[in-house]
């Protein structure tokens, strides 16, 4: 597949993509409007006496409380769905690991190319080892073999050994020593686990937290809602009263 044909799909799938968009947004404006057509008709008020636009605001209260406590019902799902899904993000995240590796490109590249992409073109380092090394004569290396000690064990045929007790020596320090970086590498990974789960703790504690006070919040939010509610009942009612209390007087002068 050429460019240029690569290009010319690729601007299809955006070109599509958007009117996908538009389209979605148009249909969700028209459902939108056709919800508060349904659900929110115009109120006749021309007309109609006190008894029944006291029902009514009775009526709209209703509804809204209805409203209130499914909009409530709603979010309290959505949060706890929210939860499950950061709760499996994080079983996920310490199933297969903190971080994603990336796709790495294999490149065939020397030493000196890569240190010249690290470091820059004015830095001139060679890593020719060869270059590096000690210039060593034949003669020095014989006078080496000469000085050097000969065999610290010898058999009775007269062949060569190395010294049994000081090999056992030799190998008990490595063992030693491979213990050791063992028992620091293990050290090492169990503090690390521990700095982990101590980081999973305290993000959950954070997260139990802040979800108890956004309940509390919602708690106190909804009993002043519930008080205004209640305080304008009353007054309604006190409204109501002292407007039928005129109307006996009006009655009685009469």
């Amino acid at each position: 597949m050429t460019a240029s044909r690569r290009n010319h799909l690729k601007s299809l799938m955006l070109q599509i993509a958007k009117d996908l968009i538009e389209k979605e947004d148009a249909d969700r404006i028209t459902e939108k409007e056709n919800y508060m057509a349904e659900n929110c008709v115009p109120l006749q008020l021309s007309g109609i006496s006190m008894q029944e636009l006291q029902d009514l605001c009775k009526q709209l209260h209703a509804k809204i409380d209805k409203v209130d406590e499914e909009r409530y019902d709603l979010e309290s799902k959505v949060q706890k769905s929210t939860k499950e899904i950061d709760d499996l993000n994080m079983k996920v995240f310490d199933l297969r690991g903190k971080f994603k590796r990336p796709p790495l490109k294999r490149v065939r590249m020397s030493a000196d190319a890569m240190l010249r992409a690290l470091l820059g073109a004015k830095h001139k380092v060679s890593m020719d080892l060869r270059a590096n090394l000690k210039q060593v004569k034949k003669e020095d290396t014989e006078k080496e073999k000469e000085m050097r000690p000969g065999p610290p064990y010898v058999l009775s045929d007269g062949n060569e050994r190395e010294d049994p007790e000081e090999a056992r020596g030799g190998k008990r320090k490595t063992w030693r020593a491979e213990e050791e970086r063992r028992d620091l590498e293990r050290k090492r990974r169990e503090q690390e686990e521990q700095e982990e789960e101590e980081c999973r703790r305290r993000e959950r504690e954070r997260k139990k937290k802040e979800e108890m006070e956004r309940m509390q919040k919602e708690q106190e939010e909804r009993e002043r809602l519930q008080e205004k509610q209640q305080l304008d009942e009353e007054k309604e009612e006190r409204e109501w009263r002292k407007m039928e209390g005129g109307k006996v007087r009006n009655e009685k002068q009469e």
